[in-house]
């Protein structure tokens, strides 16, 4: 298992990129997502992983955030992580014999 990303929502992406640049990271800005209704900035590490600091494109409600909506609006800080392995089926599985939940592939 290797982690990709961690995902962090906030309901206001420039407050959320100063914050993380008064405690010395340099985010930079990745650009709106295909949805149109959210944007981030990443903040990357020599090992290829980042953290994604995300919110509402401006003038978007936090209802419409898709999949981060409840995050968003609730400024939530870590909201998810991703990860990279050899095989997913597997890896779901002993997730799910661990008793932990599970929500794809």
């Amino acid at each position: 298992m290797q982690l990709d990303h961690v995902a962090y929502a906030w309901t206001d992406l420039d407050t959320l990129v100063e914050a993380f640049e008064s405690v010395g990271f340099t985010p930079e800005y990745g650009g709106v997502h295909a949805t149109g209704t959210t944007h981030m900035s990443l903040v990357t590490f020599p090992d290829g992983s980042y953290l994604e600091l995300l919110s509402t494109t401006p003038g978007t409600d936090p209802a419409d955030a898709g999949f981060w909506a409840e995050h968003v609006a609730a400024d939530a800080g870590p909201a998810g992580w991703c990860i990279a392995v050899d095989d997913t089926r597997a890896w779901a599985k002993q997730c799910i014999d661990a008793g932990l939940p599970v929500d794809g592939p």
